[in-house]
């Protein structure tokens, strides 16, 4: 049974977002900053046949976010995604890669990495001004701002990072932004890491490895583990080389469901 988050339905929301930490941290993250009532997201509960918690979901603009453990139905699922709406969805494997296949969908995995060495030093500091972020990402990857556009983005991240769920670092390079990583999402005892660019013709100098090491020590202060998805297979190198380790998989698969 999935049902609409409630706020009596809270304490078994809260124990469905530990059932699967990683996308259950976004989940909880997203519903500290947001709550119940914003028109940016919506949450759900998933219940298994006892009425104990099975899972969580959550929806912010056209993205699914699935946080689930095994006792999810299934078949229930597949015809909630299939009205609720949304272009993608998002979550561990391999649980997400078989829904995406029983929703006619071709999913896409990457290695999920974790952070479990000693907290490291912050060579990088914490950005100031997250326009400064937002054009070192889009100058690093012309295809960024068609993705993100500026609006959305900044009011996105910004309500993250004012109630402590969220930060951005940057590496400079005579007082010039050259390099960035940022924490996406704080919540259930992880702290996701993304958003790592470096500006072309300051590539290959360790700012990269600075932005990302801020971004884990960030996260450990506050208790959490660091994890990661890279950008592509050939940056585990990079990962592992700065203490990261693989944690088992996540996927995403892109839908057109029918209202």
């Amino acid at each position: 049974m999935i049902r609409f988050l409630e706020r009596e339905l809270l304490p078994r929301w809260e124990a469905a977002c530990r059932l699967e930490p990683v996308f259950g941290g976004k989940l909880e993250a997203l519903l500290a900053v947001y709550g119940m009532n914003s028109p940016h997201c919506d949450f759900w509960v998933a219940l298994d046949g006892e009425g104990l918690p099975a899972g969580g979901v959550g929806r912010e603009g056209d993205t699914l976010t699935l946080a689930l453990s095994q006792r999810v139905d299934t078949e229930e699922l597949t015809q909630f995604l299939a009205a609720v709406g949304g272009s993608r969805a998002e979550g561990r494997d391999p649980y997400l890669s078989s829904l995406a296949e029983r929703c006619g969908c071709a999913p896409r995995s990457a290695p999920l990495l974790e952070y479990r060495g000693p907290s490291p030093p912050w060579a990088a500091r914490e950005a100031d001004r997250l326009t400064d972020v937002y054009r070192l990402l889009c100058a690093s990857d012309p295809s960024f701002e068609k993705n993100a556009p500026y609006g959305p983005w900044l009011g996105g991240f910004s309500a993250r990072v004012r109630s402590g769920r969220a930060a951005a670092f940057l590496c400079q390079e005579g007082g010039k932004p050259v390099s960035t990583a940022s924490v996406y999402h704080l919540g259930a005892g992880y702290g996701m890491i993304g958003s790592v660019a470096t500006l072309p013709a300051y590539r290959g100098k360790g700012y990269a490895s600075q932005a990302v090491l801020a971004a884990a020590g960030w996260v450990m202060c506050r208790g959490a583990i660091p994890v990661l998805l890279p950008a592509g297979e050939e940056l585990l190198p990079f990962y592992t080389h700065l203490g990261f380790s693989p944690w088992g998989e996540a996927g995403q698969f892109f839908f057109a469901p029918t209202k």
